[in-house]
Formats: structure tokens, sequence, C-alpha cells
């Protein structure tokens, strides 16, 4: 392994990340690390438990992305089908040419991507860099694709970008509607149903202060400024990626939280989190309203009990503005912590520290036969190769649509295969 490069990570990079950042980041970055550090020391990353991973992607690909570092040299096993993986390999790629650019050499790694909305319940001692997951389910959190792609006015944006975009559009400073509301897909209908139901629910009751509006013409996200509740409703899975952008938009979120049980009510999952979500907490940066769901078991009629506790939050929040607004401005400073600068960086602590410590359960000799024989033993049209020695993408924070422009052309191009 790299000398300099383990060096830098295992004596330097989080008492640089302190310095790197002001004080107030103390807490952020203290409760970032330590979740990086406890998601990776949960699993057993000795070769004869890794070598688990190869057997899932032979028969569901498009679930699976894993990211090889092999002399330099990257390599995508499995990227087709999901764009996400598009974005996850741009993102790796751009800071492992950073660390190539300062250090000269990199260590070889593997790095395992589960690319879904759903957890991977099949065996979850296999490590797997995760979106999403249980509270109590392991997984190896990493910053969001949604942190680097935003959709919004027909261009791709970031994070930071976005929350430009609403401080430009005064969402802090507008005279807000005295609204419950909530906009989107009919995701779930499937499932939980939450959002339908709902809908009909406010419908039925006549209720002038919720709207919920599914399947409506698309609206800037900006616009839900307007509004001074938001909710984050449950779609396909208890988590989704509006979280994190109705958060800075200086309203209160009532965020639904599904607790999931698929064995008839003897146990249910916790609450689904991401990577910045432990930052966040009920009731001081947004309120939550719990909500049981059992599978094939749980009827649509309990959404009433969802629809009944926001008549009393909304009435509730209605009369103490003081609260209000003391939750809506601890969210909004705590997003305004949150930059692609510090997404790059915690996932840049990822991929080292979990490298770190495959190097400490095995050989060096053993990891480049492991890594050999998978390149040799995947189908030569799931593998692309790319050259890190290459010039560094545009800065994907500020220029996120020239970055995809360029991995596409990287995806399309290449004709050497292993």
């Amino acid at each position: 392994m790299n000398h300099s490069i383990h060096s830098f990570l295992l004596d330097d990079f989080p008492t640089f990340l302190f310095k790197k950042y002001d004080s107030s980041y103390k807490s952020i970055l203290s409760t970032l690390l330590k979740q990086s550090n406890n998601s990776i020391l949960d699993y057993d990353l000795s070769i004869s438990n890794i070598h688990h991973i190869l057997d899932y992607p032979k028969n569901t690909p498009n679930l699976f992305l894993i990211i090889i570092v092999y002399n330099n040299k990257l390599y995508t096993l499995y990227p087709h089908i999901d764009n996400r993986k598009k974005i996850i390999t741009s993102v790796v790629m751009n800071l492992l040419k950073k660390l190539l650019l300062k250090y000269s050499s990199l260590p070889n790694m593997f790095l395992p991507f589960y690319v879904s909305d759903t957890h991977f319940y099949k065996k979850n001692d296999l490590p797997f860099f995760v979106e999403a997951r249980p509270k109590n389910e392991k997984g190896i959190l990493y910053p969001d694709q949604n942190f680097y792609n935003i959709f919004l006015d027909n261009k791709f944006i970031s994070y930071d970008e976005f929350k430009i975009i609403l401080k430009n559009k005064k969402c802090n400073s507008i005279s807000k509607k005295n609204i419950i509301y909530f906009r989107g897909a009919n995701t779930g209908s499937d499932k939980h149903n939450m959002r339908m139901k709902l809908k009909n629910i406010v419908k039925e009751k006549n209720n002038k202060f919720i709207q919920i509006h599914i399947k409506e013409e698309y609206l800037p996200m900006y616009e839900f400024c307007k509004y001074k509740y938001l909710l984050n409703l449950a779609g396909h899975q208890p988590w989704s990626y509006r979280f994190s952008k109705i958060l800075p938009m200086n309203s209160l979120v009532f965020h639904i939280n599904v607790l999931q049980s698929y064995n008839n009510g003897k146990s249910f999952n916790k609450k689904w989190i991401q990577c910045f979500d432990e930052i966040f907490k009920p009731n001081k940066d947004y309120v939550e309203i719990n909500y049981k769901w059992i599978e094939n078991k749980t009827s649509d009629q309990n959404i009433i009990q969802v629809y009944n506790e926001l008549v009393s939050l909304y009435h509730f929040y209605e009369k103490n503005t003081l609260l209000y607004n003391k939750i809506i401005q601890s969210a909004s400073k705590k997003t305004n912590l949150i930059t692609n600068q510090l997404c790059d960086d915690i996932f840049t602590y990822l991929i080292l520290f979990f490298t770190k410590n495959f190097y400490l359960k095995n050989s060096s000799s053993s990891i480049n036969s492991f890594i050999e024989s998978t390149l040799k033993n995947t189908p030569k049209n799931e593998i692309l190769e790319f050259d890190l020695t290459n010039k560094i993408l545009p800065n994907i924070k500020n220029n996120i649509s020239s970055s995809k422009k360029e991995i596409k052309k990287n995806y399309s191009s290449i004709s050497k295969k292993v």
C-alpha cells in the first residue's frame, strides 16, 4: 500500500478536516466521522467475507456497482441501467483524481455500492455503500447523488446551487401561506399508499389548510417556499431525496416516519436515515410523525391517524410562533453548513477509511489477487475502464451538467476492456 496516502488517512485526515472547517462545524464533523467509522467497523472486511459480494450482481446487475482501482486505473463493474451509477462514478472518479494528483499513487481499492431505494436484506454482513438504510441495519452511508445532481428548470445543478436559488427566490423572507403542502408523484401506491390516500382524506374532510397535489403538472421546487408547512411523505420506501431539499426552505417540515414490519408486526424497522440525517433532530429541526405499517395487514384506512396528527400539529404551531421560528431557523442554519465541499470531504474520508481497514484485514498481495481475479471473471460487457491520470472533470459542485457530459463521453467511447 502507498505509505504516504496510508499515513494521510491514518494520522492526518480527521485532524485536517477539523482544521479546514471553522468551529461551527465541530459538532457536524464529529457526528459524521463517528457515523462513518462505526458503519465501516461494523463489517468484517476480510476477503473471505467480501468475496461473497460478487455472487449477487450475476443475477441482478442493475442493483450493484463495484468500483475498483487497480494500478492507478479505475474500473466500474456492472455500470449500466441505473443513471445513479454514472453520478456515483463521476463523483468518485473526481475525488480519486484529486488524491492521485496530490499523492502520485493510489492504493488498489475495492468499493462496493448497492444502488437501490430498498435495503440489501439478503445478507446484511456484506459491506455496501448505500444512500439510505434503516437505523437498525448495516450500511455505509455516503452523500447521496441528489447533492450533486438536482434537476431543476430543465438543467442539473448541485446542492450549493440549489440553495443559492432558494436565497435568490427569497425563501427565508417571503410571506408564506398558512398551508401544509405536498406535491409529487403517486409513488408507493402499491405499498404504503400514503400520498393518494392522504389526498383523498383531505378532500373528504374539505380541509382548506392541507394541500396534497399528486400527478399534477410540474412545479419548480422553489415554489414550495410559498407555504408555511411542507410534508415529507413516503413513496416506495420511507426515505426520499426531497427531505434535504425542503429543510432549507424556511418552512416547517412535517416528516412522516414510516416504520415497516415484514414479519406480521413481530418487529419493525427503525427510522430510515441518509448520510446527513443524524445532524437534524426531530422537534428541533423538523417535526416527526410515526406511522407503523405491516406488510399485507395495515389498511389504508389507518392513514387517518396521520391526517389527525397533522391537523393537531397545524393548530399547535399556528399558536406557537416562537417555537415554529426556532425550529425553522435551526434547520436553515444546519443546511447552510452542508456544502458540496463537505460532501466531497466526507465521501473521500469514507473511501480512504474503508480502504485502510480493507488493508488492515488483508495483505497487499491477497488484495491484488482478489482484484485481478474479480476483473478476470466479470463479463467483459459489464466492465468499463477509466484513466485516472487524465484531467480532473469540471468541478462537480459548480458544473454538474458538464460532469455528466464528460462521464457520458467516457462511458460511450471506452473500448478497452479488461
